[in-house]
């Protein structure tokens, strides 16, 4: 499994399994489907990645995305392991992010 720059696996096992999961049966879109794994940059961008699919054959991600606005989209898993501000700092997973469905953030 590919590593984020702070060396911390992409995805979990278990993250994986649920990811690729749900790829395969589309319950990502699901009118409230379940956020898997959580991405964010740690450096005051404001960004995060709730990922609620996983395409492995093409690297993409399917999810939520709070930015510049929120809203529903896919990302290359390559963009997350690239440094954003110098080598060795970039995005990273919140490890103690517990799978939720999108209702449960608490953002509608």
């Amino acid at each position: 499994m590919e590593r984020l720059q702070n060396g911390t696996p992409l995805l979990s096992t278990k993250e994986y399994r649920a990811l690729t999961t749900a790829w395969c049966f589309a319950s990502f879109r699901d009118e409230d489907p379940v956020l898997f794994a959580k991405f964010f940059d740690p450096y005051a961008t404001g960004w995060t990645w709730y990922a609620t699919a996983y395409d492995e054959a093409n690297g993409i991600f399917e999810g939520y995305v709070e930015g510049f606005e929120a809203e529903w989209g896919s990302w290359y898993a390559s963009d997350m392991l690239k440094p954003i501000r110098m080598p060795g700092i970039g995005i990273e997973r919140d490890l103690y992010f517990t799978p939720c469905r999108l209702s449960e953030l608490g953002r509608f």
